[in-house]
């Protein structure tokens, strides 16, 4: 019995070893970020961050944060990690955009995404750099802006790329951030 229960504890181990593991950026996380709630009125939906980490989008789960950076997909499958230097990395170590506490860029060219001033009002960039307001978020005072403005970011970017948009050399960014993210319902 016991060389039965040696085997069997053989074979799960090396299948736990064989495992897919997540990319190692992803395991050591990045950048610190707060949790906590707050609000986005935008013109046709609210975006909430949850205490969790989670993001919500007119009641429909859309992504994760996590405090060390890390960007899930609903499921919880790894996208993306936020890098304390404010480089947004994808788990296959690709760049996705570089994100600053109220202002994000995408592309080698950093054209603009958000601007977020501190009363909460966001700004957000089209693929010309035409800049228009975007909502009010609520409750992103202090170390939390940095959190909210991940989650503007990866908002405005899917927004982008379901627009139809993502001319320039961002376009690509703007692909991958969806794809990764799947969110494309």
């Amino acid at each position: 019995m016991s060389r039965k229960r040696s085997a069997l504890y053989f074979v799960v181990a090396c299948l736990w070893g064989c495992a897919s593991n997540p990319p190692p950026r992803w395991q050591q996380g990045g950048a610190h970020l707060d949790l906590r709630s707050a609000s986005w009125a935008r013109r046709e939906s609210t975006v909430e961050l949850k205490p969790t980490g989670e993001v919500v989008e007119d009641d429909e789960l859309v992504f994760r944060v996590d405090g060390s950076g890390r960007v899930s997909d609903p499921k919880g499958d790894p996208v993306a990690v936020l890098m304390p230097d404010g480089y947004l990395m994808a788990v296959d170590e690709s760049l996705l955009g570089w994100v600053g506490g109220g202002t994000s860029f995408v592309g080698k060219d950093r054209a603009p995404v958000i601007y977020m001033f501190q009363t909460g009002q966001v700004l957000s960039a089209d693929e010309d750099a035409e800049w228009s307001v975007d909502g009010q978020w609520t409750g992103c005072e202090g170390h939390l802006l940095w959190t909210c403005t991940l989650v503007s970011h990866i908002v405005l970017v899917r927004d982008r790329a379901r627009g139809g948009g993502g001319g320039g050399s961002g376009a690509g960014d703007v692909l991958k951030l969806l794809e990764l993210l799947k969110l494309f319902h």
